[in-house]
Protein backbone atom coordinates (compact mmCIF):
# COMPACT_ATOMS: atom_id res chain seq x y z
CA UNK A 1 0.00 0.00 0.00
CA UNK A 2 3.04 2.33 0.93
CA UNK A 3 4.33 1.79 -2.36
CA UNK A 4 1.41 2.54 -4.51
CA UNK A 5 1.16 6.00 -2.88
CA UNK A 6 4.44 6.52 -2.97
CA UNK A 7 4.20 5.85 -6.62
CA UNK A 8 0.99 8.07 -7.28
CA UNK A 9 2.77 10.72 -5.40
CA UNK A 10 5.99 10.42 -8.24
CA UNK A 11 3.23 10.39 -11.05
CA UNK A 12 1.32 13.27 -9.44
CA UNK A 13 5.14 15.31 -9.32
CA UNK A 14 5.61 13.86 -13.12
CA UNK A 15 2.43 15.77 -14.53
CA UNK A 16 3.22 18.92 -12.18
CA UNK A 17 6.30 19.38 -13.61
CA UNK A 18 5.54 18.31 -17.44
CA UNK A 19 2.69 21.28 -16.90
CA UNK A 20 4.87 23.40 -15.39
CA UNK A 21 7.20 23.17 -18.66
CA UNK A 22 4.12 23.48 -21.17
CA UNK A 23 3.38 26.56 -19.50
CA UNK A 24 7.23 28.33 -19.32
CA UNK A 25 7.61 26.99 -23.21
CA UNK A 26 4.38 28.76 -24.22
CA UNK A 27 5.34 31.79 -22.24
CA UNK A 28 8.95 31.86 -23.95
CA UNK A 29 7.04 31.32 -26.98
CA UNK A 30 4.98 34.40 -26.84
CA UNK A 31 8.10 36.45 -25.65
CA UNK A 32 9.78 35.65 -28.69
CA UNK A 33 7.10 36.52 -31.02
CA UNK A 34 6.61 39.98 -29.19
CA UNK A 35 10.44 40.62 -29.25
CA UNK A 36 12.08 39.13 -32.32
CA UNK A 37 12.06 41.56 -35.37
CA UNK A 38 8.86 41.02 -37.38
CA UNK A 39 10.76 39.70 -40.60
CA UNK A 40 11.39 36.85 -38.69
CA UNK A 41 8.64 36.19 -36.81
CA UNK A 42 6.66 33.42 -38.93
CA UNK A 43 10.24 31.63 -38.73
CA UNK A 44 9.71 31.75 -34.68
CA UNK A 45 6.20 30.38 -34.93
CA UNK A 46 6.87 27.26 -37.55
CA UNK A 47 10.01 26.58 -34.74
CA UNK A 48 7.49 26.48 -31.45
CA UNK A 49 4.79 24.50 -33.77
CA UNK A 50 7.48 21.92 -34.90
CA UNK A 51 6.97 22.56 -38.96
CA UNK A 52 10.48 23.03 -38.86
CA UNK A 53 12.51 19.79 -38.78
CA UNK A 54 9.51 17.94 -39.76
CA UNK A 55 10.00 15.60 -43.18
CA UNK A 56 5.83 15.65 -44.04
CA UNK A 57 6.23 17.69 -47.93
CA UNK A 58 2.46 19.84 -46.52
CA UNK A 59 3.98 21.23 -43.51
CA UNK A 60 7.26 21.86 -45.06
CA UNK A 61 4.83 23.90 -47.84
CA UNK A 62 2.74 25.30 -45.05
CA UNK A 63 6.41 26.55 -42.88
CA UNK A 64 7.38 28.12 -46.52
CA UNK A 65 4.15 29.92 -47.30
CA UNK A 66 4.28 31.16 -43.90
CA UNK A 67 7.58 32.56 -44.43
CA UNK A 68 6.84 34.42 -47.74
CA UNK A 69 3.37 35.59 -47.71
CA UNK A 70 3.70 38.24 -45.11
CA UNK A 71 5.51 40.40 -47.64
CA UNK A 72 6.06 40.61 -51.53
CA UNK A 73 9.63 42.23 -51.33
CA UNK A 74 12.23 40.90 -53.31
CA UNK A 75 14.76 38.95 -51.55
CA UNK A 76 17.69 39.07 -54.14
CA UNK A 77 18.59 42.28 -56.36
CA UNK A 78 19.39 39.88 -59.00
CA UNK A 79 15.91 38.38 -60.01
CA UNK A 80 16.39 36.95 -62.99
CA UNK A 81 13.71 35.71 -65.43
CA UNK A 82 12.98 35.23 -69.23
CA UNK A 83 12.58 37.45 -71.46
CA UNK A 84 10.16 36.09 -73.01
CA UNK A 85 7.98 34.84 -69.59
CA UNK A 86 8.07 38.89 -68.37
CA UNK A 87 6.97 39.85 -72.08
CA UNK A 88 4.07 37.26 -71.83
CA UNK A 89 2.94 38.56 -68.25
CA UNK A 90 3.44 42.47 -69.28
CA UNK A 91 0.19 43.66 -70.47
CA UNK A 92 -2.67 45.38 -68.78
CA UNK A 93 -5.95 43.96 -68.37
CA UNK A 94 -8.61 44.40 -70.60
CA UNK A 95 -10.98 46.19 -68.35
CA UNK A 96 -7.96 48.40 -67.31
CA UNK A 97 -8.64 52.16 -67.96
CA UNK A 98 -5.90 54.58 -68.12
CA UNK A 99 -5.75 56.93 -65.92
CA UNK A 100 -2.69 59.65 -66.27
CA UNK A 101 -0.26 59.57 -64.04
CA UNK A 102 1.54 62.19 -62.16
CA UNK A 103 4.04 64.06 -63.28
CA UNK A 104 6.52 63.06 -60.25
CA UNK A 105 5.74 59.68 -60.92
CA UNK A 106 7.28 59.97 -64.36
CA UNK A 107 10.52 62.02 -62.96
CA UNK A 108 11.28 58.92 -60.23
CA UNK A 109 11.02 56.83 -63.55
CA UNK A 110 13.25 59.07 -64.86
CA UNK A 111 15.87 59.12 -61.81
CA UNK A 112 16.09 55.66 -61.53
CA UNK A 113 16.42 54.56 -65.23
CA UNK A 114 19.30 57.54 -65.30
CA UNK A 115 20.68 55.41 -62.30
CA UNK A 116 20.41 51.86 -63.84
CA UNK A 117 22.68 52.76 -66.76
CA UNK A 118 25.43 54.62 -64.89
CA UNK A 119 28.19 51.85 -64.90
CA UNK A 120 29.70 54.62 -62.15
CA UNK A 121 26.99 54.07 -59.59
CA UNK A 122 25.24 51.67 -57.78
CA UNK A 123 22.52 50.37 -59.55
CA UNK A 124 18.97 51.02 -57.96
CA UNK A 125 17.79 48.66 -55.61
CA UNK A 126 14.68 46.42 -56.31
CA UNK A 127 13.08 48.01 -53.23
CA UNK A 128 13.04 51.41 -54.69
CA UNK A 129 12.36 50.10 -58.25
CA UNK A 130 9.23 48.44 -56.33
CA UNK A 131 8.18 51.60 -54.77
CA UNK A 132 7.30 53.04 -57.74
CA UNK A 133 5.15 49.64 -58.84
CA UNK A 134 7.90 48.59 -60.90
CA UNK A 135 9.79 44.74 -61.05
CA UNK A 136 13.45 45.26 -61.92
CA UNK A 137 15.04 41.54 -63.54
CA UNK A 138 18.93 41.40 -63.77
CA UNK A 139 20.94 38.44 -65.42
CA UNK A 140 24.22 39.24 -64.67
CA UNK A 141 25.96 36.78 -66.59
CA UNK A 142 23.69 38.10 -70.06
CA UNK A 143 24.18 41.53 -68.93
CA UNK A 144 20.62 42.08 -69.36
CA UNK A 145 17.97 44.32 -67.09
CA UNK A 146 14.24 44.02 -67.48
CA UNK A 147 11.86 47.07 -66.27
CA UNK A 148 8.50 45.27 -66.06
CA UNK A 149 5.00 47.08 -64.32
CA UNK A 150 4.36 45.57 -60.74
CA UNK A 151 1.19 43.29 -61.24
CA UNK A 152 -0.87 45.50 -59.01
CA UNK A 153 0.24 48.27 -61.02
CA UNK A 154 -0.06 47.27 -64.95
CA UNK A 155 -1.45 50.85 -66.29
CA UNK A 156 0.24 51.06 -69.40
CA UNK A 157 3.54 52.53 -68.37
CA UNK A 158 5.26 49.96 -70.37
CA UNK A 159 8.45 47.25 -70.96
CA UNK A 160 11.65 48.12 -71.24
CA UNK A 161 14.86 45.61 -71.83
CA UNK A 162 18.54 46.76 -71.74
CA UNK A 163 21.69 44.73 -72.38
CA UNK A 164 24.29 46.93 -70.47
CA UNK A 165 27.29 44.44 -71.84
CA UNK A 166 28.55 44.70 -75.51
CA UNK A 167 25.87 45.73 -77.99
CA UNK A 168 24.97 47.02 -81.44
CA UNK A 169 23.87 50.21 -81.16
CA UNK A 170 20.39 49.12 -82.03
CA UNK A 171 17.07 49.91 -79.92
CA UNK A 172 14.03 48.21 -80.76
CA UNK A 173 10.36 49.96 -80.21
CA UNK A 174 7.31 48.12 -80.61
CA UNK A 175 4.44 50.71 -79.54
CA UNK A 176 1.75 49.25 -81.07
CA UNK A 177 1.83 45.28 -80.32
CA UNK A 178 -1.34 44.22 -79.68
CA UNK A 179 -2.97 46.41 -82.72
CA UNK A 180 0.07 45.64 -85.01
CA UNK A 181 -0.05 42.34 -84.11
CA UNK A 182 3.49 40.22 -83.99
CA UNK A 183 5.73 43.30 -83.84
CA UNK A 184 6.02 42.86 -80.18
CA UNK A 185 7.05 39.42 -80.50
CA UNK A 186 9.33 39.99 -83.44
CA UNK A 187 11.05 42.50 -81.49
CA UNK A 188 11.37 40.27 -78.29
CA UNK A 189 13.13 37.82 -80.47
CA UNK A 190 15.29 40.08 -81.93
CA UNK A 191 16.44 40.84 -78.78
CA UNK A 192 17.02 37.73 -77.29
CA UNK A 193 18.79 36.50 -80.74
CA UNK A 194 21.34 39.05 -80.99
CA UNK A 195 23.04 41.92 -78.90
CA UNK A 196 20.58 44.54 -79.32
CA UNK A 197 21.25 47.36 -76.91
CA UNK A 198 17.38 47.99 -75.58
CA UNK A 199 13.49 47.54 -76.66
CA UNK A 200 10.65 49.13 -75.65
CA UNK A 201 6.89 47.24 -75.34
CA UNK A 202 3.62 49.07 -74.85
CA UNK A 203 1.11 47.30 -72.17
CA UNK A 204 -1.55 48.77 -73.11
CA UNK A 205 -4.09 48.74 -76.44
CA UNK A 206 -3.28 52.27 -78.27
CA UNK A 207 -6.76 53.01 -78.23
CA UNK A 208 -6.52 53.70 -74.66
CA UNK A 209 -2.80 55.06 -74.46
CA UNK A 210 -0.91 55.49 -77.45
CA UNK A 211 2.54 56.11 -76.46
CA UNK A 212 4.07 56.59 -80.04
CA UNK A 213 1.15 60.06 -80.13
CA UNK A 214 1.97 61.08 -76.21
CA UNK A 215 4.48 63.34 -75.14
CA UNK A 216 3.82 62.95 -71.17
CA UNK A 217 5.13 58.91 -71.41
CA UNK A 218 7.52 56.30 -69.50
CA UNK A 219 7.67 55.35 -73.11
CA UNK A 220 8.56 58.89 -74.15
CA UNK A 221 11.26 58.48 -70.79
CA UNK A 222 12.68 55.96 -72.06
CA UNK A 223 13.70 56.55 -75.09
CA UNK A 224 14.89 60.00 -74.49
CA UNK A 225 17.15 58.28 -71.44
CA UNK A 226 18.66 55.69 -73.52
CA UNK A 227 19.52 57.79 -76.31
CA UNK A 228 21.32 60.30 -74.02
CA UNK A 229 23.34 57.46 -72.47
CA UNK A 230 23.82 55.70 -75.68
CA UNK A 231 24.09 58.98 -78.10
CA UNK A 232 24.72 56.89 -81.16
CA UNK A 233 21.72 54.80 -80.97
CA UNK A 234 19.54 53.42 -83.84
CA UNK A 235 15.97 53.89 -82.81
CA UNK A 236 14.23 51.25 -85.29
CA UNK A 237 10.46 51.34 -84.44
CA UNK A 238 8.54 48.70 -85.80
CA UNK A 239 4.32 48.71 -86.92
CA UNK A 240 2.15 47.23 -88.98
CA UNK A 241 0.16 48.15 -92.07
CA UNK A 242 -2.55 46.68 -94.12
CA UNK A 243 -0.72 46.97 -97.82
CA UNK A 244 -4.37 46.39 -99.84
CA UNK A 245 -5.02 49.88 -100.26
CA UNK A 246 -1.91 51.62 -99.50
CA UNK A 247 -1.17 54.72 -102.64
CA UNK A 248 1.51 54.94 -104.31
CA UNK A 249 3.15 58.18 -105.45
CA UNK A 250 4.22 56.29 -109.34
CA UNK A 251 2.74 53.26 -110.20
CA UNK A 252 3.85 50.21 -108.79
CA UNK A 253 3.86 46.43 -109.86
CA UNK A 254 3.09 45.03 -106.40
CA UNK A 255 1.76 45.81 -103.09
CA UNK A 256 4.86 46.69 -100.76
CA UNK A 257 6.20 44.35 -97.70
CA UNK A 258 7.17 47.81 -96.07
CA UNK A 259 7.19 51.29 -95.88
CA UNK A 260 10.34 53.10 -94.64
CA UNK A 261 10.97 56.61 -93.43
CA UNK A 262 12.65 59.03 -90.57
CA UNK A 263 9.50 60.72 -89.77
CA UNK A 264 10.12 63.60 -91.66
CA UNK A 265 9.59 64.53 -95.40
CA UNK A 266 13.39 64.68 -96.26
CA UNK A 267 14.80 61.17 -95.05
CA UNK A 268 18.23 61.03 -94.05
CA UNK A 269 20.99 59.11 -95.67
CA UNK A 270 20.96 56.83 -93.49
CA UNK A 271 17.21 56.44 -94.10
CA UNK A 272 17.90 55.72 -97.95
CA UNK A 273 20.59 52.83 -97.07
CA UNK A 274 17.78 51.21 -94.63
CA UNK A 275 15.32 51.34 -97.44
CA UNK A 276 17.67 50.08 -100.72
CA UNK A 277 18.95 47.07 -98.32
CA UNK A 278 15.44 46.04 -97.48
CA UNK A 279 15.08 46.41 -101.61
CA UNK A 280 17.80 43.74 -101.82
CA UNK A 281 16.51 41.61 -99.26
CA UNK A 282 12.57 41.83 -99.62
CA UNK A 283 12.29 42.98 -103.58
CA UNK A 284 12.60 46.64 -105.03
CA UNK A 285 9.18 47.21 -105.95
CA UNK A 286 8.34 45.75 -102.38
CA UNK A 287 9.86 48.09 -99.90
CA UNK A 288 8.73 51.99 -100.39
CA UNK A 289 10.64 54.63 -98.98
CA UNK A 290 8.63 57.86 -97.67
CA UNK A 291 7.80 60.04 -99.70
CA UNK A 292 9.44 59.65 -102.54
CA UNK A 293 7.22 56.48 -103.18
CA UNK A 294 4.34 56.63 -101.66
CA UNK A 295 3.41 59.86 -98.64
CA UNK A 296 1.64 57.54 -96.59
CA UNK A 297 2.41 56.11 -93.11
CA UNK A 298 5.09 58.48 -93.12
CA UNK A 299 5.07 59.00 -88.86
CA UNK A 300 5.44 62.54 -89.68
CA UNK A 301 3.10 63.37 -86.28
CA UNK A 302 5.70 60.02 -83.72
CA UNK A 303 5.83 61.12 -80.86
CA UNK A 304 9.72 59.39 -80.35
CA UNK A 305 10.52 60.69 -83.63
CA UNK A 306 10.25 64.18 -82.34
CA UNK A 307 11.53 63.83 -79.39
CA UNK A 308 14.74 62.56 -81.04
CA UNK A 309 14.91 65.32 -83.50
CA UNK A 310 13.96 67.89 -80.82
CA UNK A 311 17.49 66.96 -79.24
CA UNK A 312 19.28 66.97 -82.43
CA UNK A 313 19.32 63.68 -82.77
CA UNK A 314 18.25 62.40 -86.16
CA UNK A 315 18.70 58.46 -85.40
CA UNK A 316 14.96 57.32 -85.54
CA UNK A 317 13.20 54.77 -87.94
CA UNK A 318 10.00 54.55 -88.46
CA UNK A 319 9.52 50.86 -90.36
CA UNK A 320 6.40 49.92 -91.58
CA UNK A 321 5.21 45.90 -92.16
CA UNK A 322 2.99 44.14 -94.06
CA UNK A 323 1.17 40.82 -92.14
CA UNK A 324 2.84 38.94 -94.94
CA UNK A 325 6.55 40.09 -93.50
CA UNK A 326 5.46 40.00 -90.35
CA UNK A 327 3.80 36.04 -90.15
CA UNK A 328 7.57 35.17 -91.66
CA UNK A 329 9.38 36.82 -89.42
CA UNK A 330 7.88 35.55 -86.10
CA UNK A 331 7.97 31.89 -87.61
CA UNK A 332 11.92 31.87 -89.24
CA UNK A 333 14.12 32.78 -87.42
CA UNK A 334 16.76 33.34 -90.14
CA UNK A 335 14.36 35.83 -91.50
CA UNK A 336 14.45 38.10 -88.22
CA UNK A 337 19.06 37.28 -89.02
CA UNK A 338 18.77 39.00 -92.24
CA UNK A 339 16.54 41.92 -91.01
CA UNK A 340 19.20 42.46 -88.24
CA UNK A 341 21.71 42.18 -90.43
CA UNK A 342 20.30 44.97 -92.83
CA UNK A 343 19.51 46.89 -89.66
CA UNK A 344 23.33 46.90 -88.76
CA UNK A 345 25.17 46.75 -92.16
CA UNK A 346 22.78 50.15 -93.01
CA UNK A 347 22.52 51.93 -90.19
CA UNK A 348 26.01 51.19 -88.56
CA UNK A 349 27.54 50.56 -91.82
CA UNK A 350 28.74 47.33 -90.03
Amino acid sequence: MGFLIIMNNKYDNLKFTASVLALVSLLLGALLLTFVPRGTANQVADVSSGLVGNDSDEQKRAAKASITAASERPKTEHRTESLRKVYSQSAASENQHFEPWASQEVEQFEQLLRQELDSDKPSPTASQWLDLGWVVYRNVSQGTVFIAEHKSRRVGRGLYAIRTTTAKAIMLQAPHRFFDQMTGVIARKLFDEHTVRAAAWNTMHRSKFDVAHQDNSFFNVFTKVTTEVYPDLMNVQLHGFDNSDVRATISQPEKPLAIVSNATGFPSGATKRLARELKSLWGSNRVWLFPHETRELGATTNAQGSLMRKSGNKNFFHVELAREIRDQLTKSKKKRTELFRVFSSSLLLQ
